[in-house]
């Protein structure tokens, strides 16, 4: 069960970590290439502009003089083609615009650029502020096909004043540094899926370990605890068969009795732990004669009202039996002291009135009557079966729980037919 339940959810724990922590680690490899792309470019910008952007005296005014700036994109892709110095990231540029202060194209690769104006351009504002800024984007050229590109706006500033002088803005046709990327991501979350796959495996076997471990010892304790109840049982029945030895008549009594209550309890739907407190409480419900003198419980005549009294105490004299025990369940305690009481009222030893008593002692107040009416007693012969039934039919709603009859009656034929098969029995061995 436990290795089950890990496997299940440490599976589905394990693909959300691992498209998690893949996620993160993909995001963090593209930030970090193309921050170092930027990078690289920025530097080449600087250092190429010594050389060919120092050429502009006045970027107020379109260029006209455009040799320098054509060696500059050259020189440019002749670096990008070994990879900006880096065989790691080789490229070329689909573009060069130059800007000036007032965001006017003074230059560009495309010819007709050339003296437009740009208001609301983000980079390039932040640009002229001299901050590098970049991202990526979709370029289509002279042939209107679109390339994938990474714009970089790199600010130009006087080597001697420090004053930003305009704009330098490139677009890298990025198609190899997305297939880098993609690379670098696919090997990364390979690690990613290879390590948690092997921590899965450890964890797994680990915990399976610990899984046979557990359901061993679960097992072992189970078979104690079965051990347990059934020495615990044969004690309740050699308790019970003590009672029922006191007075011959009552002979069986207490078995006859469990048998009788167990079949109401699941004539009525109880769980199986509530019919086995149940059997437990009829098998003990008499416990209390223990203490009730043998002249009166064999008396063959009417008891006296002294006598009776003295009758009456024994629910209660087998309930304090059983609460010196920590090994009852307190419901048999209870059962036990109150089985006596009626439906109305009109029982022993606290009067309860019918939801008050617990729903045990209704089912053996009823168990307990019926063995008591189909059985032979020092001073009346055992009752017909038609005879016990007219009883309990009269007592419904008086002496007994109304459900619990007509839980009885569902179950009377079966209940009737072990009484005859007893009778047959002590008739065959008499």
């Amino acid at each position: 069960m436990l290795i089950r339940r890990f496997v299940t959810q440490s599976f589905v724990l394990f693909i959300i970590i691992t498209l998690v922590v893949g996620g993160l680690v993909s995001l963090a490899i593209s930030k970090y290439l193309t921050s170092y792309f930027v990078a690289q470019t920025t530097a080449i910008v600087h250092f190429m502009g010594k050389d060919h952007l120092s050429e502009i005296k006045d970027w107020n005014v379109p260029v006209r003089e455009t040799e320098e700036l054509n060696k500059m994109v050259k020189h440019l892709n002749e670096l990008a083609g070994t990879g900006l110095e880096s065989p790691m990231i080789p490229s070329k540029v689909a573009r060069l615009n130059l800007f000036n202060p007032n965001r006017t194209v003074i230059w560009s690769t495309e010819n007709s650029a050339i003296g437009k104006l740009f208001h609301d351009y983000p980079n390039l504002i932040a640009a002229i502020s001299g901050t590098v800024r970049s991202q990526w984007g979709l370029y289509e050229g002279t042939e209107k096909a679109q390339t994938e590109v990474i714009e970089i706006y790199v600010p130009y500033r006087n080597s001697t004043t420090d004053k930003i002088l305009g704009v330098v803005e490139i677009y890298w046709d990025a198609s190899n540094l997305k297939v880098l990327i993609r690379k670098a991501q696919t090997a990364t979350v390979t690690v990613i899926i290879v390590f948690f796959s092997l921590m899965y495996g450890l964890i797994y076997r680990l915990v399976g370990g610990a899984s046979n471990l557990f359901d061993q010892r679960s097992a072992e304790l189970v078979k104690s605890q079965e051990s347990q109840e059934k020495a615990y049982l044969d004690i309740i029945k050699s308790l019970a068969a003590a009672i029922d030895a006191k007075d011959p008549y009552t002979m069986g009594h207490s078995g006859r009795v469990a048998r009788n209550a167990v079949m109401l309890a699941g004539a009525l739907h109880l769980p199986k732990e509530e019919q086995k407190v149940v059997e437990q409480a009829a098998i003990l419900h008499d416990v209390g004669k223990i203490g009730i003198k043998d002249s009166i419980l064999n008396k063959p005549n009417a008891l006296t009202l002294e006598e009776w009294e003295e009758m009456k105490a024994h629910p209660e004299i087998g309930a304090l039996i059983i609460a010196s025990s920590e090994s009852f369940d307190p419901k048999v305690l209870m059962i036990i002291k109150h089985h006596h009481e009626r439906y109305d009222g009109r029982g022993y030893p606290s009067g309860l009135l019918n939801g008050d008593i617990p729903l045990g002692a209704r089912i053996i107040a009823l168990a307990d009557s019926y063995d008591a009416m189909r059985s032979d007693r020092p001073y009346r012969r055992a009752r017909s079966p038609q005879e016990a039934l007219d009883e309990v039919n009269r007592g419904a709603g008086t002496q007994f729980d109304p459900l619990v009859v007509k839980a009885f009656l569902r179950v009377r034929d079966t209940i009737e037919s072990l009484y005859n098969l007893e009778e047959g029995h002590s008739r065959s061995t008499a």
